[in-house]
């Protein structure tokens, strides 16, 4: 084997390709938010600029989908790492509301619209489930600049972004095992969701136990770098683990980040409380390491696309473009309306809220493109409603609070709780 050969490309075009992708991405990320925008989309737009739609510097291959394999495993794991089950537990019954008619609405408004416009069952059900996913970053940031981020709309937005990710994580899950080829077979969804029941079950029992004996280890340990190498090494082991389970990896890798970020416990011997401080160092250290590689899974998704082989010119792309972007606001604007105990407005501030996709709607698309189940055009047309549904609630959202000065809040502690 020739030593200066890695696959298919030879190391020199190897390591320039790199360098090109992470400086690529840092450039376009920061030029991104500093427009006002989700840094993903700049990260995507560098892909596409290095891609085949436009220089064609950089092509695809085996390595850098590796590594873009790692990027999304780790973004994947740092949903684990953020979802606390404490505020699960308390994001109630509207959150909860919200969130399950969040997933619901979208899909059964796109899966028929996708089969209108001639896809397969599968690639229209892969084509909903990309819609069903809510990406809040943005929303809770422009939320925080106009003063809801601790409104009662806020806190029922917060909750159920935390339930619409597990619910997210799972019917991504089940997606990937119908596009390996399982088809509807009730053994592997069952396998998947006895998984999750797992999880779900073991997780507030134990979790804070694996978190107290990390604090215990990194008190005593003579030689740095402890928590990185154990985030990274429950992650590659749960990877495993869900491999030779028979289901998808990024389960596994949303269970190691959940076991890694729990603050309480309640078995063998009582209630263990593991200090929150300690919590949020766990996941200060591997966040170098996730703004290292998620990056590199975003600029994959705009190498992957090749714009030059869309057909813009015919109406039916639009058609199709159009109807998705439409039904994909709309879904997740009538979800707003689940939320019990608000006024219009607030109902309509929670719906707009649940609309940008971004990163995680970037996710399912890349994912649904990588299974063969979105073809070129199918798949362009999923990026441009992730960046449609990501750019359109911010300015959206600025116009409904406005009028917020005169308002009381209409929820109660209670109906949060």
């Amino acid at each position: 084997m020739d030593s200066r050969q890695v696959g298919s490309m030879d190391k020199g075009t190897l390591y320039l390709a790199l360098c090109g992708i992470i400086l690529a991405a840092r450039i376009c990320g920061e030029l991104a938010a500093r427009m006002g925008m989700p840094a993903v989309l700049g990260e995507m737009l560098a892909g596409v600029i290095l891609g085949p739609s436009v220089l064609g510097l950089v092509e695809p291959n085996e390595i850098i989908g590796f590594l873009a394999e790692l990027g999304i495993m780790l973004f994947i794991f740092g949903i684990g790492l953020e979802s606390e089950l404490g505020k699960l537990a308390s994001a109630g019954r509207a959150a909860a509301q919200v969130a399950v008619a969040g997933v619901v609405l979208p899909m059964a408004c796109i899966y028929p619209a996708m089969l209108y416009f001639g896809a397969t069952p599968p690639t229209a059900l892969f084509a909903a489930g990309t819609m069903a996913a809510t990406s809040i970053g943005v929303t809770m940031r422009v939320l925080g600049d106009l003063g809801h981020g601790k409104s009662p709309a806020g806190r029922i937005v917060l909750g159920a972004a935390v339930l619409d990710d597990i619910i997210g994580i799972v019917l991504l899950a089940l997606l990937l095992d119908l596009a390996g080829g399982n088809g509807a077979e009730w053994g592997s969804v069952g396998r998947i969701l006895g998984v999750v029941a797992a999880v779900m079950c073991i997780t507030p029992l134990f979790a804070a136990h694996l978190t107290q004996g990390l604090q215990f280890l990194r008190q005593r340990r003579r030689v740095p770098g402890l928590l990185p190498a154990v985030h990274i090494a429950a992650l590659l082991f749960f990877a495993w683990a869900s491999w030779r389970l028979g289901v998808p990896e990024i389960l596994g890798a949303f269970a190691a980040g959940l076991l890694l970020s729990q603050e309480k416990s309640f078995a063998l011997g009582g209630r263990i409380l593991v200090e929150h401080e300690f919590v949020e160092l766990l996941q200060d250290r591997i966040r170098p390491v996730m703004q290292l590689l998620t990056p590199i899974f975003f600029v994959n998704v705009g190498l992957s696309m090749d714009l030059t082989a869309v057909p813009w010119h015919e109406a039916g792309v639009w058609g199709m473009l159009l109807a998705v972007l439409a039904l994909a606001v709309v879904g997740k604007v009538l979800a707003g309306f689940a939320a019990t105990g608000l006024v219009f407005r607030e109902r309509l501030l929670v719906g707009m809220a649940m609309v940008p996709r971004a990163e995680v709607g970037l996710v399912f698309a890349e994912l649904g493109r990588g299974s063969g189940l979105f073809d070129p055009q199918t798949h362009a047309i999923m990026i441009a409603v992730v960046i449609g549904t990501t750019l359109l609630p911010p300015l959206a959202l600025k116009f409904i609070v406005q009028p917020r000065a005169g308002l009381a809040p209409s929820v109660t502690e209670k109906g949060l709780a």
